[in-house]
């Protein structure tokens, strides 16, 4: 059993995250959604290291684990989830950076370093009918998070690829939510690859760490959801006590906290997995992100109907949240790669090749 216990100096961390989504991202989302990310709040957010923690000492990070990045993703998407999607740019290519030739990583990390605001997308392109001929990629991606990637995680049938930006074509795409991150329409004509793997079980791996990146941001927004409805519900009164001493409203708010919890939980085990190396990872982040999904999409929902009215007006951050849940909820392919993925594992193992999938989601349904 995996035991989660926080030294000191990754409890500094987890508080010097908080009080820049405090201080900072909470107080400007609106801002951010407006306009988007600022230039100097990716350097304020290079030089406080959060971006570059996973990265080994030798590409001048710290060589923290995913465990220690999840609870800060937490705190920051309780700021701003969509400033934070932006805000980790790097972050999100530590797949890639961990397993390419240390040069061409070197090469990646000192363009961020003089770059700090250089954006980067990742989709799952596997149900999208992306096409690999003689090592070069096309296809269509209805929808990335970012307006102009510089570079591109892609997940394909075969494997893994990371592309420059240089090589697709991008459309801006006005999103529903997590708009400081933005969002583009990508087309991609024979892009060459600047790295890739084909290997299956470590794609899976892989994967699996960008969906429980993303299981903790969800986690972050429904956090936020939840306290801002319980706030809201201890100080406006109805037939004469608080909203919050109602049965009905108590009842609900309850039952947000145990969906937090047990999504927190969930993302921890699937991120101490990862940090592990052990073999079922790809699992457990499945589930983190299926945990977390149906968290964030419930508690943003019940946050709003909590405030009645005032729920749907932009004076108040619930409306925000609840639309950039179902943005974000989206991303890897959403819950149905998921799932289909989940599907995938029998007994502790992962069957690479499904004989019929379609009997297999029958049973699971069962």
């Amino acid at each position: 059993m995996f035991q989660f216990s926080f030294d000191p100096e990754d409890q500094l961390v987890q508080e010097t995250a908080s009080a820049f989504a405090r201080e900072i991202l909470r107080p400007a989302s609106r801002t951010h959604e407006r306009n988007g990310v600022p230039v100097e709040l990716f350097r304020q957010y290079q030089e406080l290291g959060f971006a570059s923690m996973e990265l080994s000492p030798s590409l001048e990070g710290s060589g923290q684990g995913l465990l220690a990045k999840v609870v800060v993703l937490e705190e920051l998407a309780w700021g701003d989830p969509g400033a934070t999607l932006a805000l980790e740019n790097l972050s999100w290519l530590q797949p890639a950076l961990a397993t390419m030739p240390e040069q061409q990583a070197r090469a990646i990390v000192a363009e961020f370093q003089a770059q700090p605001h250089t954006r980067v997308a990742f989709a799952d392109g596997r149900d999208l009918g992306m096409e690999i001929q003689a090592g070069r990629v096309s296809g269509h991606l209805p929808f990335v998070p970012a307006h102009r990637p510089a570079w591109l995680l892609l997940r394909t049938a075969t494997g893994l690829l990371l592309v420059k930006g240089e090589d697709v074509e991008t459309e801006p795409v006005p999103g529903a939510g997590v708009e400081a991150a933005g969002g583009a329409k990508v087309t991609l004509h024979g892009a060459h690859p600047y790295w890739g793997t084909a290997d299956s079980t470590e794609t899976e791996r892989l994967w699996s760490r960008t969906r429980i990146a993303l299981a903790a941001l969800f986690v972050g927004v429904a956090r936020a959801a939840h306290e801002y409805a319980v706030e809201y519900t201890r100080t406006r009164n109805v037939f004469g006590r608080p909203i919050a001493q109602h049965q009905g409203p108590a009842f609900l708010l309850a039952d947000m906290r145990t969906a937090i919890e047990a999504a927190r939980l969930a993302t921890w085990y699937a991120a101490k997995a990862y940090d592990s190396g052990a073999s079922d990872a790809p699992r457990w982040a499945a589930h983190a992100f299926l945990e977390g999904t149906e968290c964030a999409l419930a508690c943003t929902r019940d946050a709003v109907q909590l405030l009645g009215g005032h729920g749907f007006l932009r004076d108040h951050l619930v409306e925000k949240w609840m639309r950039d849940a179902r943005v974000l909820t989206l991303l890897c392919g959403g819950r149905d790669s998921a799932s289909e993925d989940l599907l995938r594992w029998k007994d502790g193992e992962l069957q690479l090749v499904s004989a019929n999938p379609e009997a297999e989601r029958k049973e699971a349904q069962t």
